[in-house]
């Protein structure tokens, strides 16, 4: 329910078609994300022979969590960045 509400909310709002669409798009790469991340570690899990794949996950997980955490919490940094410069211009 709130991934419509937020798209109701972004399309009403007075922002133009240009913002209007690169907040959309930056809500579904935002929404997306998790997804994407489990998409491409069962990929790279399943190229392996290990005969679970979740521990691969898991080992891959325990030795990239802090950079994940870092990239992840870098990447949020940037939008709300790129959020308060936008309210700052147009203010």
């Amino acid at each position: 329910m709130p991934y419509f509400v937020i798209i109701a909310a972004v399309v009403r709002s007075d922002a133009g078609i240009a913002s209007t669409v690169a907040l959309l798009a930056v809500y579904q790469v935002i929404y997306l994300a998790p997804v994407l991340v489990i998409a491409a570690l069962s990929q790279r899990a399943s190229g392996s022979h290990e005969a679970w794949r979740g521990e691969s996950i898991r080992a891959f997980l325990a030795r990239h969590q802090n950079r994940l955490l870092a990239t992840i919490l870098f990447l949020a940094a940037l939008v709300l960045l790129a959020v308060g410069t936008y309210g700052i211009v147009t203010t």
